[in-house]
């Protein structure tokens, strides 16, 4: 009886070592993805402004080859830390640089999935702790709707001067044919310990 009675409490001590163990690694996993919020936040709030001033400096069209110059220095800047990597992806992808990779691919017709089901896109996330090239790390997709402001040099109705531009800096569609609230793509952040 005493020996059912001690490995009992053993058990119980086993158990909540374990469970407190897999608390402080969903606890690790939670602040992954709040500072992955945090710099998918400040990442798109920068692009943002930077394409509304294009738009207001040389309209539209101005605003595509600024918009093409930007996206790939803020995501080299944004990655300037050692140990995160962060880009711009989408399933139809208007730059080779932002094709996704299979991770991002998924994510994205996660997103879709979703979608389907009723879900809203702004707020949608994707993400989980994974092992690249031998090395643990967090990776983590946020969804980026099609905004009224992506509609200016994306969307179904452009001018002439807007699609030249869209020619001009972007393979295959062209970068048009948007519509307000679809899946554009998204950020994509890769963390490393």
């Amino acid at each position: 009886m005493r020996k059912t009675g001690l490995m009992m409490v053993l058990a119980g001590v086993l158990a909540g070592i374990l469970l407190a163990g897999l608390a402080g690694g969903a606890r690790a996993e939670e602040r992954q993805i709040l500072r992955c919020r945090v710099l998918a936040h400040d990442f798109m709030a920068e692009l943002t402004r930077t394409i509304q001033d294009a738009i207001h400096d040389g309209g539209p069209a101005g605003a595509v080859a600024v918009c093409r110059r930007a996206v790939p220095e803020l995501e080299a800047r944004y990655s300037l830390p050692p140990g995160i990597e962060v880009k711009l992806t989408a399933l139809q992808c208007w730059d080779p640089h932002n094709l996704p990779d299979g991770w991002e691919k998924k994510g994205l017709e996660n997103f879709l999935e979703r979608r389907q089901q009723g879900a809203i896109l702004a707020g949608l996330e994707y993400s989980e702790p994974v092992v690249l090239e031998g090395k643990r790390a967090f990776r983590y997709l946020r969804a980026l709707p099609t905004g009224s402001l992506c509609l200016k040099c994306h969307g179904e109705r452009l001018a002439p001067k807007v699609k030249k531009a869209l020619r001009r800096y972007y393979f295959g569609s062209g970068g048009s044919g948007c519509r307000l609230a679809e899946l554009r793509g998204g950020i994509s952040i890769t963390l490393y310990p």
